[in-house]
């Protein structure tokens, strides 16, 4: 959202990532290293399988694993398990933004508010708001610049 932005308090950042071995078991790796631990009891290259991913959501409507730091509650990463889109289609249009310096990709725009639309949880809907904003914002942009 901040990086499209739509200015929110947030304290978490969601990760999507190809669910494959490597990448699942590589990301794991990475959040330990950084201190953050899951409540859950799932290792995340158990959801390469997708017939895994589908059972926990439907199981427990599972479709992201909280990591979070134990000594600083601010310090929270969300793997989502579930996204409504493919999610290598998600990172192949994932978007360049600066962030502190450096270059990060995020989802790109409409697909963060697809994923907001469909998600159910509360407070998105306010967020898809801020998103439309932003877009129509972009838009007018785009047909004011010289040239266009």
């Amino acid at each position: 959202m901040n990086l499209h932005g739509a200015r929110r308090r947030t304290y978490n950042v969601d990760l999507v990532v190809r669910p494959d071995s490597r990448n699942l078991t590589a990301l794991q790796q990475l959040l330990a290293e950084l201190g953050l631990k899951s409540r859950e009891s799932i290792e995340l290259r158990t959801l390469a399988s997708q017939r895994e991913r589908r059972r926990l959501l439907r199981s427990k409507n599972l479709t992201a694993i909280a990591f979070r730091d134990p000594r600083d509650a601010l310090r929270e990463v969300d793997v989502v398990v579930a996204p409504p889109l493919d999610a290598g289609e998600l990172v192949q249009r994932a978007v360049a933004r600066r962030c502190e310096g450096i270059s990060v990709r995020v989802v790109a725009l409409a697909d963060l508010m697809l994923m907001k639309r469909v998600s159910g949880r509360h407070g998105d809907a306010g967020d898809v708001a801020r998103l439309e904003r932003v877009r129509q914002r972009s838009k007018r942009r785009r047909k004011s610049a010289p040239g266009e």
